[in-house]
């Protein structure tokens, strides 16, 4: 249940993240190489992937919260990405004050690709966490199975010394009346 609920739900998410800012940044970068205006069903595309991006970070970002240095790459990741999303959108849509302010469509596309690298980072960091999570997790296990093979085993010796010290103390008196008997028979009444 704690692979399931830590790890994997990271990785899952950290992989939903992924591909939703692919998604998003093939859409804006799309639209800057033909230099073509996005459409209105563009931008609501954009920003809903953007938007999940964000949600899929923050559920990676509590599941991960048990590992060390993780949630440093998301918190550096998180503003390259808000500093793309916003020089791609005023790439498509020019601010009011002109077409100075525009920035060259190599900086969104060198910024889009850091955080790529980033976002590539963080699943890949996340998948090797839920591979050495998985790793520990089976390796508890099956020491946890020695050390229950271990206790078997030493709770079967003490049951049979258990066992064979109570015949003792059956076995012993029933010798004795039996060999008392015996003399009684042989005529010795002085037993």
């Amino acid at each position: 249940v704690r692979l399931y609920d830590g790890p994997l739900m990271a990785v899952n998410h950290a992989r939903s993240a992924q591909l939703n800012f692919t998604e998003a940044r093939r859409a804006i970068e799309k639209a800057i190489v033909l230099r073509e205006a996005a459409s209105a069903e563009d931008f609501v595309e954009i920003e809903n992937l953007m938007g999940q991006f964000a949600t899929d970070l923050s559920v990676v970002r509590e599941r991960m919260a048990g590992a060390a240095g993780f949630n440093e790459g998301i918190e550096k990741m998180v503003p390259l990405a808000d500093d793309w999303y916003k020089s791609g959108l005023s790439y498509l849509k020019p601010p009011g004050s002109g077409m100075t302010q525009l920035p060259l469509p190599q900086v969104v596309m060198a910024k889009g690709k850091a955080v790529q690298d980033a976002m590539d980072a963080i699943v890949e960091y996340a998948s090797a966490y839920g591979f050495s999570f998985r790793s520990e997790a089976e390796a508890t296990a099956a020491q946890s199975k020695m050390n229950l093979i271990f206790l078997s085993g030493a709770v079967m010796a003490a049951g049979l010394a258990l066992a064979f010290a109570m015949a003792a103390s059956f076995s012993r008196p029933i010798r004795n009346a039996m060999a008392i008997s015996e003399e009684i028979a042989n005529g010795n009444f002085s037993v």
